[in-house]
């Protein structure tokens, strides 16, 4: 692949990408279209970066987080180089995490 245009489609945020699908929308298109967009937002909101997950999960650093996804398999998924947490998967990770750290202290 040509390495300006990498370096353009590898910097582009999810927020440029809809503005360019915005302004691209054929106006009969419209309707579907805006719906595509609303869930490529919706989706895309749902998905933690690094720095968003040691900020919403102050018990999160940068070496347990890693640590989490290595030994304790957190859910991730990676595109680029970049590693992604999908919200629903990380809160029914840190249930059943809670759940287990439940019944061993109180052996349930």
């Amino acid at each position: 692949m040509n390495n300006s245009l990498y370096e353009m489609i590898s910097n582009i945020t999810l927020g440029e990408l809809v503005a360019i699908l915005q302004n691209n929308i054929r106006e009969d298109d419209k309707n579907f279209n805006q719906s595509v967009i609303e869930k490529i937002e919706e989706e895309a909101t749902q998905l933690y970066d690094t720095n968003e997950m040691i900020e919403k999960y102050s018990f999160f650093t940068r070496y347990n987080l890693k640590r989490a996804v290595e030994e304790e398999n957190l859910p991730y998924v990676t595109i680029g180089n970049k590693r992604l947490y999908e919200k629903k998967a990380v809160e029914k990770w840190l249930e059943d995490k809670i759940e287990m750290e439940n019944k061993r202290r109180f052996k349930l």
